[in-house]
């Protein structure tokens, strides 16, 4: 009897150290001083969570080649611990933290994904999330807090995470159905380790939150190490994006 190929992957309850999460800085505006004194704690998070999805889809959407491998690479990281974060962190034991892995082959047919396809669903799913995750910023700034739907954020941001991982080695596992989706759930394990490795290199967890703020660990890092079209993508987001959207 064949094996039937992988199709889940499970985030642990304990991942993320206790020390190195991001804290967005303090506002200097007047008006934003004010506004943040109005809010619930945690609303400007959210808010800046929905902005990175907002950044990330623009770079996704811009790149190729190594900037694109770079891209994908920590936005994946980034999401994965954003979706652990919403919907994995102190959940029960008894609850399953269930992501999708990237479905790229067919037990039952010839079907094979291709990279084109990959990013597009990859890039759809951004598109979706940065939706939801306005959504979840007005439910907070409303005190409305939903375990609903940040589950179902949470899910598609870990599952989306395990595409770009895919992604970024620029080309697809070859094989049967079930050794091509072994090679999707090894690439989200090594994913995994090294979103959770990556606090402790840089001084602060990786997290989508941060692509809104230009002087965030994660966007200080981008501006060092990315290729240029990588670094310019993230610059254009940060330039023309409206990232005021939730302000009053």
């Amino acid at each position: 009897m064949n094996k039937l190929p992988f199709t889940h992957f499970d985030l642990p309850r304990q991942h993320l150290s206790e020390q190195g999460h991001y804290i967005p800085a303090r506002a200097r505006d007047v008006d934003e001083i004010e506004r943040r004194r109005r809010i619930p704690a945690g609303t400007v998070l959210a808010e800046q969570q929905a902005k990175g999805f907002r950044a990330a889809r623009h770079i996704l959407a811009t790149v190729d080649g190594e900037s694109l491998a770079y891209s994908s690479n920590l936005i994946s990281l980034a999401a994965l611990n954003s979706g652990w974060y919403t919907f994995a962190q102190g959940a029960p034991d008894v609850m399953r933290r269930r992501l999708y892995l990237p479905k790229l082959a067919d037990h039952e047919s010839d079907w094979r994904q291709d990279l084109s396809g990959l990013r597009a669903e990859a890039i759809t799913n951004i598109d979706t999330l940065a939706s939801i995750a306005g959504g979840l910023a007005l439910r907070s700034e409303a005190a409305r807090p939903s375990k609903r739907v940040n589950a179902q954020f949470g899910r598609m941001a870990g599952s989306t995470a395990l595409q770009l991982a895919v992604l970024q080695h620029g080309s697809l596992p070859a094989g049967n159905a079930f050794e091509i989706q072994k090679q999707a759930r090894d690439t989200a394990l090594q994913a995994l380790d090294e979103s959770r490795r990556y606090g402790s290199i840089n001084g602060s967890h990786i997290s989508i939150a941060q692509l809104a703020d230009p002087d965030s660990p994660l966007s200080v890092e981008w501006r060092r190490s990315a290729p240029d079209q990588a670094y310019q993508a993230l610059k254009e987001a940060h330039e023309i994006l409206d990232f005021r959207i939730f302000s009053k």
